[in-house]
């Protein structure tokens, strides 16, 4: 009997050492991975460019605007169709190769801001955005913010219902909890500038810095360029192709643009519930 104990007790030390060797030998094949994916380089990127939306820039002439005083400070600006948002970055390669960088800007004049909410399509586009590949996600708002809730207050007010990120009361300050609401629950980062020409700035200097981290500090390749590239890296015709809004929707994505028509309804949390659901049948067979 000791032996048979003894033989089943070398046994199962056996087994437990060529579970930790697989453990280890797959540990070891993570690692390298890993390494290779460290050393692996995409081709030198040579310049950044920024791209504007040819049909969300809310009219030819402010397109026209952009592009013509981007250029006067010297920044390589392109006027191309975009399938999500409306201002974003592409780093060239020297073969042409025009990568996607992670920011993205959505841009609204104060009055397209409030139009949006009261059609619900700012709740849309902020799902569509969190559910692209940039991390870095803008919401531009372009024009004097405190005057246009006073004005909002004193006509119209009374027809915006929140749609899921005011607070639906008609107060003053309607736009302005809209825009902290987006950022706080949907993670958006908000930016405001009064006039055209301090979009510009804000463009310009956003571009130089994208740029002197990619091409200049980054010298074109290696992790610093990988740090600012998409989430996942693509170039700007399978961004176009990956986010165009026409592309046939699963009935999660479905589910979950249902959810954010709630009233306060922050996208993580309508997200949340349509990973663990799927869809509106499997929350009310879960309850």
């Amino acid at each position: 009997l000791p032996s048979v104990v003894m033989s089943e007790k070398a046994k199962q030390q056996q087994q437990q050492q060529q579970f930790k060797d697989g453990n280890s030998d797959e540990k070891e094949m993570m690692e390298e991975k890993e390494e290779e994916d460290e050393e692996e380089e995409i081709e030198e990127i040579k310049e950044v460019s920024i791209v504007l939306d040819m049909r969300e820039v809310s009219s030819r002439q402010d397109r026209d605007y952009l592009q013509r005083h981007l250029g006067i400070r010297g920044i390589s600006c392109q006027v191309r169709q975009l399938s999500l948002g409306d201002v974003i970055w592409v780093g060239r390669t020297s073969k042409g190769v025009e990568y996607v960088m992670d920011f993205v800007i959505e841009r609204k004049t104060v009055g397209d801001l409030a139009g949006s909410l009261m059609s619900g399509h700012l709740q849309d586009q902020k799902f569509r955005l969190k559910q692209g590949p940039m991390r870095n996600i803008i919401l531009l708002v372009e024009g004097d913010i405190e005057s246009a809730s006073s004005s909002a207050s004193s006509s119209s007010t009374s027809s915006f219902k929140g749609n899921g990120n005011g607070n639906g009361n008609g107060g003053g300050d309607f736009l302005q909890t809209c825009l902290a609401n987006t950022q706080v629950n949907d993670g958006l980062r908000i930016r405001n500038t009064q006039t055209i020409d301090e979009t510009v700035d804000l463009l310009t200097q956003m571009t130089v810095q994208i740029r002197d981290s990619v091409v200049t500090a980054g010298r074109g390749r290696g992790r610093g360029v990988k740090a600012m590239l998409s989430k996942k890296r693509m170039t700007i015709e399978e961004y176009n192709e990956g986010c165009v809004r026409n592309r046939e929707m699963r009935e999660k994505d479905v589910f979950m643009m249902q959810l954010l028509q709630v009233k306060r309804m922050p996208s993580e949390v309508a997200q949340a519930i349509g990973e663990k659901y799927q869809s509106a049948l499997g929350l009310w067979e879960a309850y």
